[in-house]
């Protein structure tokens, strides 16, 4: 019964009032539904405050940080329960190396299949996102910059066409926004950011949009989807300047460290 009611709609109660059906005790959930319908694409695209009761799934990442200033050994639980125990064969020398460079990347959601937003659904595995993160350490992590990416491109990807002097990069990554097939990793050069209206250097933020396919670690999100604000924080602990497969050194930081 809470399910059906999580996502009920005002036509639904409408509907079964007209029928004779008393829905006195409904509209309650209807106008939580609808303030957070509401606030969505607010809690993704800006950085106005939101009363958390209004968000699908409210988290809060101001804290990660912190368990980064500490020790750099076993000891840190929260980078042993994000990367993992050390495994019996490995290395004493690249342990210490892994968790000497273990750094916090925020990421920012730009397009998945929109069920994920609000729930989990194995059916709909493996799950296909397109993200967006810096791979320099002055923007890696701005929460605010990552949202104006990711709004820049969600409309970039909605324009019915490109001008007929829009550059090939420009070309290729609308191409590949626009197909749920695509597998594509770019970082963002100065004829995108000019296209979508970013100031800033392509060479100072270093912006690259990625694709993420995903099973089992959807299920280390709070509630096992989605952040309504979209930031999905992760450790990264390989090199990261030359922006080649970052993704794969990087591991979901568990939902009990920013699950609000």
């Amino acid at each position: 019964m809470e399910e059906w009611r999580k996502n009920l709609t005002r036509e639904e109660v409408e509907k079964m009032q007209a029928q004779g059906t008393d829905v006195s005790e409904l509209w309650q959930y209807v106008e939580a539904n609808e303030a957070k319908e509401a606030s969505f694409e607010q809690a993704r695209f800006t950085m106005e405050e939101i009363n958390p009761a209004h968000l699908y799934n409210p988290t809060n990442i101001d804290g990660l940080q912190e368990h980064l200033n500490g020790a750099r050994d076993e000891a840190n639980q929260f980078l042993v329960d994000t990367i993992g125990k050390k495994p019996r064969l490995f290395g004493k020398g690249k342990r210490e190396e892994q968790l000497r460079r273990a750094e916090l990347l925020l990421t920012s959601v730009v397009q998945c299949h929109p069920t994920f937003w609000t729930e989990y659904d194995e059916e709909l595995l493996p799950a296909l996102f397109v993200i967006v993160y810096s791979l320099e350490k002055p923007t890696r992590n701005d929460v605010a910059l990552l949202k104006k990416i990711s709004l820049a491109l969600n409309e970039f990807r909605d324009m019915d066409e490109l001008s007929k002097d829009a550059p090939k990069s420009v070309r290729k990554l609308y191409k590949n926004l626009n197909d749920p097939e695509s597998r594509f990793t770019v970082i963002l050069d100065d004829d995108i950011l000019q296209y979508m209206g970013i100031e800033g250097s392509a060479d100072t933020m270093k912006i690259c949009v990625d694709t993420l396919s995903l099973w089992g670690d959807l299920k280390k999100l709070p509630n096992q989807f989605l952040p309504t604000d979209g930031i999905i924080p992760m450790i990264q602990t390989k090199d990261m300047k030359s922006g080649d497969n970052v993704l794969r050194g990087a591991d979901f930081i568990p939902a009990k460290y920013y699950q609000a």
